[in-house]
């Protein structure tokens, strides 16, 4: 036995130290206490080791029980793996998938579809032939209930009020009242009922009598044709006759409205004329107005150097003295048999002389 104080190696059974006579039994004695305490302290590890191996092992049967019964428990308390996550990846996915491709399905209907659009209403400028085949289809003139002017000439007895366009009569025109050649009055009909509008007959210009009053007054050139949501542009020649407007389809409507845009100059005035307007259409309720139908005139082209009327009349001694509204003149004879002339006016001549223009 090795001296633990000196190092000498004694016999094994040598109670003290040959070299220093230190105690080698009470050596002995910590020794074998010291292997006890560590072949315990090994003991009680490997108990120890082994409760905790028991320990786990029941809480793995506990849980493998517990799956078996309720699955759910499972799902909640273990780590997802990755096919479960594809799988709600690829759900996802294919929902948005298809919410896309419906949405592309919609769209594609709109373009294959897209929503009618109602053409503007065109207009062009035809003969009497074609309102002649309306009137066969039903088509008749329209009744204006009331009519209306930005500005209207004031002349003293002669009545040139917007409600004298229909009243069928060439002596008679509407003018307008304000200073230069009118552009931009318009006039307003208001009909009687809704109408389904075709065509217009029109007399512009100033009608009186002859191409004289026509040339003298501004007659319209350009204007605009306002009916309903419907707003067209029309250019005339410079001629003394009827012209028929007829639109490209009907137009439901219970106004018109005409605004110059442009006028052929007068020689004499400044004042634009229009003689007589007639609407044909047909009426929402079904009735039918005048068929009469606007017929065309021919175009005057002569004039005339004074605006009085003469009669020649043979007498022998008798002076005769005619007396009229606005002039006096007097017979004069001789005894051969002289031709005397005798110039008169009627009302309407000198009125419509006076207030022209």
């Amino acid at each position: 036995m090795r001296c633990p104080y000196c190092g000498y190696d004694n016999p094994a059974n040598a109670e003290k130290c040959q070299r220093c006579g230190h105690r080698l039994d009470r050596v002995r004695e910590k020794r074998k206490e010291k292997s006890i305490l560590i072949i315990g302290i090994i003991l009680v590890a490997i108990i120890l080791a082994a409760g905790v191996g028991a320990m786990f092992g029941i809480s793995n049967v506990l849980s493998n029980t517990n799956s078996a019964d309720t699955p759910q428990k499972v799902t909640i308390n273990s780590t997802p793996t990755p096919e479960p996550t594809e799988a709600v990846t690829t759900a996802s996915s294919s929902s948005e998938e298809e919410e896309t491709e419906e949405s592309v399905k919609a769209l594609s209907a709109d373009a294959v579809t897209p929503t009618p659009t109602e053409e503007p209403v065109t207009a062009e400028l035809v003969d009497v032939s074609e309102l002649q085949s309306l009137v066969n289809q039903g088509y008749s003139q329209v009744t204006v209930a009331s009519s209306e002017a930005t500005s209207t000439i004031s002349q003293e007895g002669i009545d040139n009020q917007p409600h004298v366009l229909y009243d069928g009569q060439d002596w008679s025109s509407w003018q307008d009242g304000v200073d230069g050649p009118g552009i931009g009055e318009s006039v307003t009909f208001t009909f009687d009922q809704t109408y389904k509008v075709r065509i217009i007959a029109l007399k512009l210009g100033n009608w009186y009598k002859n191409i004289y009053y026509y040339t003298r007054n501004n007659r319209p050139k350009k204007m605009t044709f306002v009916l309903g949501d419907q707003s067209i542009d029309v250019e005339f020649e410079d001629e003394k006759q009827v012209v028929y407007l007829e639109f490209s389809d009907d137009i439901e409507t219970d106004t018109l409205q005409m605004i110059i845009d442009e006028v052929y100059s007068g020689t004499e005035y400044d004042d634009t004329c229009i003689c007589e307007v007639t609407v044909y259409g047909i009426a929402e309720d079904g009735t039918q107005g005048s068929t009469a139908i606007v017929t065309p005139v021919p175009t005057s082209t002569s004039t005339e150097s004074t605006t009085t009327d003469t009669t020649t009349t043979d007498t022998t001694t008798t002076d005769t003295t005619t007396t009229t509204d606005t002039t006096d003149t007097t017979d004069t004879t001789d005894t051969t048999g002289t031709t005397d002339t005798t110039t008169t006016d009627t009302t309407e001549d000198t009125a419509a002389a006076e207030g022209t223009g």
